[in-house]
C-alpha cells in the first residue's frame, strides 16, 4: 500500500475492536477466569458460593492436543519431475521445518505447530513470520507463529499487501534489537509497544507512536502468511468481523457462565441447608442460643418457644431441568464424549462413526487451514532458500542434511497434507472394512472406509508379505540383505555371518529349483483370506476383543528344511 500511515493501521485496528473482544472473552474461557455469582443488577453477591467449572479449558486442551499431533506431510508434484527429485524437495521441506522447531526450541519457544493449533482454537486465525537470512556464517530458519489478537493486515489481489503485529518491549530489548531508537524515545520510559510494520517495500518499526527504523525489504514480498479459519460467519455486514473466523467456543460461548451460575446456585444451596436460617418463638425479651446442626447439640426452650427452620424455595426441579439443557446444549457445541474416551460400554462401529462426525466438524476446518497456512509458508521457504542461494545443514544435531538451493530450481505442485486421524473412529473403519467382507474390493476399502493416504503404497507392502510366505527363499534374501546393511552401519561382524549362513541356504534352495529336485516348501500357515460375505442381517463387529492370528505380529514360522524351529522376524529391506 502506497504511503501507509500509522492512522492507517490505527483505523484498521479501531474497526476489528470487536473482534479483539471476541478474542479476550475467548481467552477469559481458556485461561478459566474465576466465575463471579452476581444478582439481577450485575453486582457481586455476598456470602454465596461461586463455582468455575473446567469445561472449557478441558475442551481447547483436547482440541489442541489433536490439532497439534496431526501429522505433517509435504507432498510434491510435477509434470516431468522425477520421483528422485521430488522426494528431496520434499525432504527439504520436513528438515525445514525441524531446523525451524529447534531455532524456536533455542529461544524457549513452543514448536510451530504447537503454536499453530492453539492460534486456530482459541484465536479463529492463523499467520507466520517467515525471514530466512544469515547471520555471519550462521544460518538462520527464523520461522514463527504469530498471536493473531495482536495484528491487524489488509490483501490486495496479489497476496498480503501490508501487515502490522504489535507487541511490548522492555527498554533493554528495543534497544538491543534497534541500538538506534536510543535518540528517538522518551527518556523514562520502561516499556514500549512496538509496531512492527511490512509492506512489499519497506519494513518500518514505531515504538509508542514514534518512528525509529525505517528500511528496505530485502524479500520483494510481505514476509508473512495470514489465514483465516473458514468457520464463524463471512457475511458483508459490518457486524459480521466480529464472528469472522471463529474459535471453538463459537457455540458455546454464553452457556458456560450459565452451567457455572447453576452449579454455584446449587453449591450455595448446598451449604445453606448445612446451617439454614431459623425462626424463634420466643416469650418476653428472651434471647435463644441454639446450637443449631450441632452433633448432640441441645436447645433449652420454655414452654411456648420454639425454634424451627425457615423454608427455602423449592429449586431442585428448576435447577434440574435447567442443567440437563445447558449441559447438552453445550456437548453439542463442542466434543462428543467419545472423543474423550470415557464412555463405559462398548459401541458398534456405525455408532462410534455416528458419534465422531461432531468431532470432525470441530477439527476438520481448522486442519484445512492450518494446511493452507502451511503451503503457503512452504512456498515462501522455498522462494527465499532459493533467492538467496542458500547452502545450509539442516535439520537438529545428529539429524542434518546439507541442501542445496539448486533442488528447489523446479516447478511442481506443493500440498500440505495434514490427515485427522481419530483413534476411535479408525478402529471403527477397520471394524466397518472387516465386516463388509469380499462385497467390496479391497482397494474400495482401503480408499473410502479406511481413508488411507496412500492404498497403492499399502497394496504393495501386502503384496510383498505374500511373496514371502509363498517363496522362503525371497523371505531369506532380504533378511540377508537387511543383516548387510545393518553390519555395514555397526561392523558387527556377528551379523556379517549371520547373513553369509542365509546365503548359503539361499544358494542351495535356487540350486534345488534349478535341477528340478523341488523347491523349499512355503511357510507355514496360508496367505490371509479375504473376509467372507456376512451373513444377511449381521451387525457388524463391535470394537473390543478382537481374534487371533496363526502367528504373533512381527514373525514368520520357518520351514526350510534344517531350520524347522527357527522363528525369523520380518526384517525390512534395507
Amino acid at each position: 500500500m502506497a504511503n501507509l500511515t500509522l492512522n492507517d493501521i490505527k483505523d484498521v485496528e479501531n474497526d476489528w475492536s470487536k473482534l479483539f473482544t471476541r478474542m479476550k472473552n475467548d481467552r477469559k474461557l481458556y485461561f478459566l477466569e474465576k466465575y463471579v455469582l452476581k444478582d439481577m443488577k450485575n453486582q457481586k453477591l455476598d456470602d454465596v458460593h461461586s463455582t468455575t467449572l473446567n469445561l472449557p479449558k478441558v475442551y481447547a486442551e483436547r482440541v489442541i492436543s489433536v490439532l497439534s499431533e496431526t501429522p505433517l506431510r509435504w507432498v510434491v508434484k510435477g509434470i516431468g519431475l522425477k520421483d528422485k527429485d521430488a522426494s528431496k524437495i520434499e525432504r527439504f521441506f520436513d528438515l525445514m521445518i525441524l531446523s525451524a522447531n529447534k531455532y524456536l526450541e533455542n529461544q524457549g519457544q513452543p514448536a510451530l505447530q504447537v503454536k499453530a493449533a492453539e492460534q486456530l482454537a482459541i484465536r479463529g486465525r492463523l499467520g507466520f513470520r517467515c525471514m530466512l537470512r544469515m547471520d555471519g556464517e550462521t544460518f538462520l530458519p527464523d520461522i514463527k507463529c504469530l498471536d493473531m489478537l495482536y495484528c491487524v493486515y489488509a490483501h490486495d489481489g496479489f497476496g498480503l499487501e501490508w501487515i502490522a503485529p504489535n507487541y511490548t518491549l522492555r527498554r533493554a530489548q528495543l534497544l538491543s534489537e534497534y541500538p538506534d531508537a536510543e535518540r528517538f524515545i522518551k527518556t523514562g520510559l520502561k516499556k514500549f509497544l512496538i509496531r512492527d510494520v511490512w509492506d512489499r517495500e519497506t519494513e518500518t518499526v514505531y515504538a509508542d507512536d514514534v518512528k525509529i527504523i525505517e528500511q528496505e525489504n530485502p524479500y520483494k514480498k510481505v514476509p508473512f502468511v495470514v489465514k483465516v479459519c473458514d468457520t464463524g460467519s463471512f457475511l458483508d455486514d459490518k457486524e459480521a468481523i466480529e464472528f469472522w473466523g471463529e474459535s471453538i467456543y463459537s457455540s458455546n460461548r454464553d452457556l458456560y457462565d450459565e452451567l457455572n451460575l447453576l452449579v454455584s446456585v446449587m453449591q450455595t444451596h448446598n451449604k445453606i441447608s448445612l446451617y439454614p436460617p431459623q425462626k424463634a418463638k420466643m416469650l418476653g425479651n428472651r434471647e435463644i442460643k441454639s446450637h443449631g446442626y450441632k452433633m448432640g447439640g441441645v436447645t433449652n426452650l420454655k414452654s411456648g418457644e420454639d425454634i424451627d427452620t425457615l423454608k427455602g424455595l423449592d429449586i431442585n426441579n428448576s435447577v434440574r431441568m435447567a442443567h440437563g439443557l445447558i449441559s447438552r446444549s453445550i456437548d453439542q457445541g463442542s466434543l462428543p464424549a467419545v472423543d474423550y474416551g470415557n464412555l463405559g460400554f462398548t459401541l458398534s462401529a456405525v455408532a462410534i462413526e455416528k458419534l465422531s462426525e461432531p468431532a470432525k466438524q470441530v477439527y476438520l476446518p481448522r486442519l484445512r487451514t492450518m494446511s493452507s497456512a502451511y503451503e503457503q509458508l512452504g512456498r515462501m521457504m522455498a522462494e527465499q532458500y532459493l533467492a538467496q542461494n542458500f547452502k545450509a545443514d539442516l535439520g537438529e544435531e545428529g539429524f542434518t542434511e546439507t541442501i542445496d538451493a539448486a533442488i528447489l530450481d523446479n516447478k511442481y505442485q506443493l500440498k500440505a497434507d495434514l490427515h485427522l486421524k481419530l483413534p476411535e473412529e479408525e478402529m471403527a473403519n477397520y471394524s466397518m472394512a472387516a465386516g463388509a467382507g469380499n462385497l467390496i474390493s479391497e482397494d474400495t476399502k482401503r480408499r473410502d472406509i479406511l481413508k488411507l493416504q496412500n492404498p497403492e503404497e499399502e497394496d504393495d507392502k501386502i503384496k510383498s508379505e505374500q511373496a514371502e510366505q509363498l517363496s522362503p527363499t525371497l523371505m531369506l534374501y532380504r533378511r540377508a540383505k537387511s543383516l548387510i546393511n545393518k553390519s555395514k552401519l555397526t561392523g558387527d561382524k556377528q551379523l556379517e555371518m549371520e547373513a553369509k549362513i542365509l546365503l548359503a541356504e539361499i544358494g542351495m534352495n535356487l540350486e534345488s529349483i534349478e535341477k528340478g529336485v523341488g523347491s523349499p516348501k512355503p511357510l507355514q500357515g496360508k496367505m490371509p483370506d479375504r473376509p467372507q460375505t456376512p451373513q444377511t442381517g449381521a451387525a457388524l463387529p463391535n470394537l473390543g476383543v478382537g481374534s487371533g492370528g496363526a502367528h504373533p505380529p512381527g514373525s514368520r514360522q520357518s520351514n526350510t528344511p534344517g531350520m524347522e524351529s527357527a522363528t525369523l522376524p520380518t526384517g525390512e529391506e534395507g
